[in-house]
């Protein structure tokens, strides 16, 4: 069908003014029942752009309103009504009025605001959330697509309107406010019959097939126009008509694209338009509850059982009743409500504290929020109990007589009260002063007694209340008796005084009352060390007989309070009558700071010390008696006296204090002391035996010494002889082991094998030597064992066992150039165990020990030992060329000593005591040209020797001298890298080079020294018979030591039996003329036991 309109053209500009909307994105609000201001304290909503300007405000839930309208109009197809709440509003005005009315903008409810700006021809569809503009320029439907398509409005590019629902198709219809055809962008000008949407997100779409007698495609919303009660268009009139338009009544109808303009609506896309904003609306706060009564403030007190309990809600709330109240102590009836204050009364159960709150999660607001817990438990307490109050005075008691001037009197009530007062007291023979208030339930007064006599004091009841409101109850009666005197006893005795000692067996006391009683008796006093007797008396004097129990302190007295007078007053204390009782004898003993009872010296005099068991006061210098000799320069008291013994000549003398020549403050005399024993003879501190005397100690100490020193050198020496022993056997029944596996005994030099290390104050060992090359056949540590260790399984006295007891009787003889001639046994015996990972041996042993030496050189004599010793070692061997060894001992030894130093003879016998320590590393490097074992070590003892005294023989004169006791350390560390090389021979031969480093308190003068060690020596084995010759050359501190050995070894009865070994060892000085150095033999029998 075709239309004729009158075209008026007006040129209408390619683009719109470019609008924006500013403001939060998001606003949360506290009570989403009510308006809330958008967006609250921060900056407002607000648009820019056209002036005029327009804007739309839509919620997708509850309702948004303005405040502000002046100079506003309503868009068409709005209402101004709308402005009071709606759930979407249009405002148009001034850019100014505008953005006055959208910073009054308020929201009841959650949910997302859109603001949207546009010009005066534009408008927002909160159906589509798309901008429409109104374009109102007749145009073909080319070029309003085309000028459409050049338009732009916040950012997004225009199309022409695609309208795809009825509610848009509406909302576009309403308020555009259509008064004329406008074009859309759809047509079926490629395909008749096909109508789709040209342009915008739909572009394409096919929405209608056919002509007024077709159908919608897939559901598509169309309202094509009607005639005559059925659909007449579309209907292609003239077969001109390809394109979509607007009918003035609000239908759709297609119209031909040219020869007919018309105006046209544009479409902006509203998603990322600059001209909208969207803002989140939440109601995040959670409703809370304040609790309150209308009838008294928490923590007070009420003696009605019931009150108005009031919860105020921060917000409108639903579901919020009786049953969310937590009442202790009561119950809660129905809940009224007006606004925000529920109101309902409160029933105390029980007098008491009744308590209520409420407790988060029972009740939400509007939004969902769930309440928050009462902030403070309203408490308020039911009290219908009258208070009681108490009369207490800190003198004395309900009841109680005194002669206080004044009671100090407190008033206790039970409750707290506030209208207590000086006039609800009530006092008879009395005044009451001074009354104030320490505490609600506290008060004091001062009660000053008017006449001697009874008094009351009285609180009548009715007088106060306590804070709820309740009447006291009358209070007890408070009776005192002033009185102004107290009755006194005073006790003495008519045989001592008070205070003082004697030995009578009973003594008589009297009792004497300042005022007469009826009523004290032998059981009002207190007696302590004895008791009375024979009590009698009356009125003011009484008296008995005291008879102690034993010695010692004894007391009589009367407490407090045991008796009255005619008055009824009770008595003060008395006095303590003291008196000690003894009858026991002193005793006296006497002593010298000089000498021991019993010596024998040389002293011109002595100090003697008079002791008595107690004090005196009559002991004189003639009460000692002396078998010779006088006392002088007496003096003392007390206890504690002494004197001058000056003896008369060369003679034994007696000194002693016979009996019954003193007593003590008892009277009784003392028994006899002990005799003290002294002999003097003739010397005194001009003998020239004394300097004698003096050196012959000292060279003893010095000897002495020398001889611990050598002791602990010997025990350590010993104790490590197991140990060396034990590896040894290893090392040599391993290289054994190896050449049996070989199917050889053929003789070659050697590679080093396992490394070991013996003490450091030892000579060289035979298990070292074999560790220096001195081999029977070629062995390296591939040979021992696929651990490449010491074969412990082939160790003989653990061969197929764990544990093995080992036994060494050691003889040994040394000779010294300036020393003794000693002659040496020991007996030791170990119980070793191997660990089961074949690393390691431990042992614990016991030594027995005897050492007899010969002086011959600057002293004469003998000296002779007798040593016992306890210990353990360990061995770890964890590879062929690394062992390690700890050991540690602890010892007992007896020594006498006969030695003669040229006038002097000195005998001394005396115990010692020892410890020591040791430990050893060493580790073996095979070379091409030598062998490098580099050995460590640190070992140390300590012995301590007795107190004791030592005769000293000059001439027929014996003296016997004190010798202190000494404690004697001896340490040491010592560092050494040993290279040895082997020469080429019918026997195995080494070349040994050792430099070494030994530090500790036995290294000479200084704590660390150096040396060097070149040594050549040379085995022999045959048939297990192992012969061993060297020679070395020792410079140490530049002193050159010359020194050759001879080693024999033997099995006595098989292999692995009893071992018979020798050596003998000479040091020599280069400086001498002759061949007679220090030497020692030794010899050694071991014998291993299985079990």
């Amino acid at each position: 069908m075709r239309y004729f309109v009158l075209l008026i053209l007006i040129l209408s500009p390619m683009a719109v003014f470019g609008q924006s909307v500013s403001g939060p994105t998001s606003v949360s609000v506290t009570d989403s029942s009510v308006y809330n201001a958008i967006p609250g304290s921060g900056a407002p909503v607000s648009v820019s752009g056209a002036d005029p300007i327009k804007a739309f405000v839509s919620t997708t839930s509850g309702n948004v309103k303005i405040t502000t309208t002046t100079g506003l109009t309503a868009p068409t197809g709005f209402s101004s009504s709308d402005w009071s709440g709606s759930t979407s509003i249009a405002i148009e005005g001034s850019l100014s009025n505008v953005n006055a009315a959208l910073a009054s903008l308020e929201m009841m409810g959650e949910g997302t605001i859109s603001v949207a700006a546009a010009s005066s021809n534009v408008f927002y569809s909160t159906v589509t959330g798309n901008f429409y503009e109104f374009v109102n320029t007749n145009s073909s439907w080319a070029t309003a697509n085309t000028n459409a398509q050049g338009r732009t409005f916040g950012g997004n590019s225009g199309y022409l309107a695609t309208i795809t629902s009825a509610a848009e198709f509406s909302y576009v219809v309403s308020k555009a406010g259509l008064g004329t055809r406008v074009w859309l962008g759809a047509s079926d000008a490629a395909v008749e019959g096909e109508w789709r949407w040209t342009d915008g997100p739909e572009a394409g779409q096919q929405f209608w097939q056919g002509d007024e007698n077709g159908s919608a495609v897939g559901g598509a919303y169309t309202n094509w126009t009607f005639s005559g009660g059925s659909q007449s268009e579309p209907n292609d009139w003239g077969s001109g008509e390809d394109y979509l338009m607007i009918m003035p009544n609000g239908t759709m109808n297609d119209y031909p694209g040219s020869g007919y303009p018309i105006p046209y609506i544009v479409e902006y896309n509203g998603s990322g338009s600059t001209a909208i904003r969207s803002i989140s609306v939440s109601d995040n706060t959670d409703p809370s509850v304040t609790l309150s009564s209308s009838s008294l403030s928490s923590g007070d007190s009420t003696n009605s059982s019931s009150i108005t309990a009031q919860f105020t809600v921060s917000e409108a709330v639903t579901g919020f009743t009786a049953a969310d109240v937590t009442v202790m102590n009561g119950s809660l009836g129905a809940l009224s409500v007006s606004g925000n204050v529920y109101s309902g009364t409160m029933t105390a159960a029980s007098q008491g504290t009744v308590q209520f709150e409420v407790n988060s999660g029972l009740f939400a607001d509007t939004a969902g929020n769930l309440n928050t817990a009462s902030p403070t438990i309203f408490s308020w307490t039911y009290d219908n109990t009258p208070p009681t109050i108490a009369i207490t005075a800190a003198e004395v008691t309900d009841g109680a007589t005194s002669n206080d001037t004044s009671l100090s009197l407190t008033f206790t009530s039970s409750e707290a009260t506030s209208d207590f007062s000086a006039s609800d007291v009530s006092v008879t023979n009395g005044t009451l002063s001074g009354f104030s208030a320490t505490s609600s339930t506290v008060y004091t007064a001062t009660f000053t007694p008017t006449v001697a006599g009874a008094t009351t004091i009285d609180i009548t009841s009715g007088g106060f209340t306590d804070a709820a409101g309740n009447n006291n109850s009358a209070a007890p009666q408070f009776n005192w008796t002033y009185y102004t005197t107290v009755p006194s006893v005073t006790i003495s005795s008519p045989d001592v005084t008070s205070g003082t000692t004697s030995n009578d067996a009973s003594i008589s006391v009297d009792f004497t009352l300042s005022s007469a009683s009826t009523d004290f008796i032998a059981s009002d006093i207190s007696v302590t060390g004895g008791s009375l007797s024979a009590f009698s008396g009356s009125g003011s004097n009484y008296s008995a007989t005291f008879t102690p129990s034993g010695d010692g302190a004894t007391t009589v007295s009367v407490a407090a309070n045991q008796f009255t007078d005619s008055l009824s007053v009770s008595n003060s204390a008395s006095n303590v009558f003291s008196w000690t009782f003894d009858s026991t004898s002193p005793t006296i003993s006497i002593s010298s700071p000089t000498v021991t009872s019993g010596d024998t010296s040389s002293d011109a005099s002595i100090t003697l010390n008079f002791t008595t068991s107690e004090q005196t006061t009559d002991f004189v210098v003639s009460d000692v008696s002396l078998s010779g000799g006088t006392l002088s320069a007496f003096t003392g008291s007390g206890a504690s006296y002494s004197a001058t013994f000056t003896p008369s000549g060369s003679a034994s003398y007696t000194i002693s204090v016979p009996v019954a020549v003193f007593s003590d403050t008892g009277g009784n005399t003392n028994v006899a002391s002990s005799n003290f024993l002294w002999t003097y003879t003739p010397g005194s501190s001009s003998d020239p035996n004394d300097p004698i005397v003096k050196k012959a100690i000292e060279d003893t100490q010095t000897i002495i010494a020398e001889h611990i020193g050598g002791e602990t050198r010997a025990l350590m020496i010993a104790s490590q002889s197991l140990v060396q022993t034990s590896v040894d056997n290893l090392a040599l029944q391993s290289i054994q082991t190896i050449q049996a596996s070989r199917g050889t005994d053929t003789q070659t030099a050697s590679k080093s094998g396992p490394a070991q290390n013996s003490s450091f104050q030892t000579d060289e060992s035979w298990g070292e030597k074999i560790s220096k090359g001195i081999k029977f056949l070629e062995a390296d540590a591939n040979d021992f064992g696929a651990s490449g260790k010491l074969r412990f399984d082939d160790y003989s006295p653990l061969q197929d066992k764990n544990e093995a007891l080992v036994t060494k009787i050691t003889a040994s003889f040394s000779q010294q150039d300036n020393g003794p001639d000693a002659s040496n046994v020991i007996f030791s015996i170990g119980k070793e165990r191997k660990a089961d990972d074949q690393e390691s041996l431990t042992a614990h042993f016991l030594q027995l020990s005897h050492t007899s030496a010969e002086f011959t050189h600057s002293q004469t004599g003998t000296q002779e030992s007798k040593r016992a010793s306890v210990g353990f070692y360990h061995i770890y061997n964890p590879d062929v060329n690394l062992l390690a060894t700890t050991l540690f001992s602890f010892g007992v030894s007896q020594t006498e000593l006969d030695v003669v130093f040229n006038s002097a003879r000195v005998v001394d016998d005396f115990y010692g005591y020892n410890a020591q320590a040791s430990f050893t590393l060493s580790r073996h490097i095979a070379g091409p040209l030598f062998d490098l074992a580099i050995k460590g070590g640190a070992e140390g003892s300590i012995s301590l020797q007795e107190n004791r005294r030592a005769n000293v023989y000059i001439g027929s004169a014996v003296y016997n001298a004190p010798v202190k006791s000494n404690t004697v350390t001896d340490y040491s560390f010592s560092l050494s890298p040993v290279f040895t090389f082997e020469l080429e021979s019918e026997f195995p031969k080494n070349i040994e080079f050792a430099p070494s480093v030994k530090c500790g308190n036995g290294t000479a003068k200084s704590s660390c020294g150096y040396g060097i060690k070149s040594s050549l020596s040379q085995m022999v084995e045959e048939d297990g018979e192992h012969y061993s010759l060297g020679i070395s050359l020792d410079r140490y501190r530049k002193t050159d030591t010359i020194s050759y050995a001879f080693d024999y070894k033997k099995p006595l009865l098989k292999k692995d039996g009893p071992e018979f070994t020798t050596n003998l060892h000479q040091k020599l000085d280069p400086e001498q003329l002759y061949w007679a150095g220090d030497y020692e033999i030794k010899s050694t029998l071991k014998v291993p036991f299985q079990y």
